[in-house]
């Protein structure tokens, strides 16, 4: 009878023919369920020319009501799926303004790239892994949470870089 471990360590000497992968990159993707028309090109700028990513689908929703966390308004949130690593949900608040849409998805788009390099991962709605460390989001403030801190950062880079492309 032969062992896993001798499989395995066969296996691992098979070498198969690589394909190179040259124009073969997927298209991202946004499918937006809100009257926000402008907010695709931004996720497409961001998604392929900022972080150079490709073949992803982020959905954009409206909240069925306003959001508050800690008595203050949140404008939108975003949700990485576990067992579909390249779609990504966006949801934003009713009724904002263009300009804090605007701001609202950057931001947003910030915390898609978190999850998508696995920078960020949440646990429940109690901790957070940001950057490896474990993050107990109900000991502090949301505005204190360091990968939120790391987005609001990342939003002004990702948004000078947007608004410059957009308006070449």
């Amino acid at each position: 009878m032969i062992s896993l471990s001798v499989i395995l360590a066969a296996a691992s000497c098979v070498k198969l023919p690589v394909e190179p992968s040259v124009g073969l990159e997927k298209e991202n993707r946004v499918v937006n369920y809100t009257y926000y028309n402008e907010v695709n090109p931004i996720v497409l700028i961001a998604l392929s020319e900022a972080f150079q990513f490709s073949g992803l689908t982020v959905n954009i929703f409206f909240t069925a009501r306003p959001l508050v966390t800690d008595g203050f308004p949140v404008y939108g949130f975003t949700v990485s799926y576990e067992f579909q690593p390249e779609v990504f949900s966006i949801f934003l608040a009713r009724g904002l303004s263009s300009e804090d849409t605007r701001r609202t998805i950057i931001h947003e788009l910030a915390h898609l790239k978190q999850f998508y390099t696995k920078e960020l991962v949440m646990n429940d709605k109690n901790t957070a892994i940001y950057q490896g460390r474990e993050i107990n989001l109900r000991r502090m403030h949301q505005k204190g949470w360091p990968f939120e801190i790391d987005a609001r950062a990342e939003s002004w880079r990702l948004g000078y870089l947007i608004r410059k492309k957009m308006h070449k």
